[in-house]
C-alpha cells in the first residue's frame, strides 16, 4: 500500500517560485532548498515499497503528478512573464497585454 504523503507534500508544502530562486550565470536557478525538498519527497514516495500499485494507486499517483507538473509550469509561466513584461526595448514589449 503507497502513502502519498510525500506527493501531498509537495503540492502542499513546497515553494515553487523557488524553482527560480536564484540568480545564475545563464538567467534563475533552483534554491538547494527547493532542490532537496522536491527530491528527498520523491525519493520518500517511490522508496517505500517494492510491490505493483494498485490501479487505484496509479490513478491517485498520475492526478498526483499532474497537480504538481501544473504548479511546476505555472511558477515558469509566471518567471518568464514576469522576466519579459519589464522589457521596454525588445520583441516582448506589451506581452502582458497579449497573453492577458
Amino acid at each position: 500500500m503507497y502513502n502519498f504523503e510525500a506527493l501531498e507534500s509537495i503540492l502542499n508544502d513546497m515553494d515553487f517560485k523557488q524553482l527560480r530562486g536564484l540568480q545564475a550565470s545563464d538567467g534563475h536557478r533552483a534554491t538547494d532548498e527547493a532542490i532537496h525538498f522536491f527530491v528527498n519527497q520523491l525519493v520518500a514516495f517511490f522508496s517505500q515499497s517494492s510491490e505493483q500499485p494498485t490501479p487505484e494507486e496509479l490513478i491517485c499517483f498520475e492526478a498526483l503528478m499532474k497537480k504538481i507538473t501544473i504548479k511546476i509550469n505555472e511558477a515558469e509561466y509566471a518567471h518568464y512573464l514576469n522576466k519579459y513584461k519589464n522589457d521596454t526595448t525588445g520583441d516582448y514589449v506589451g506581452i502582458e497585454d497579449q497573453v492577458a
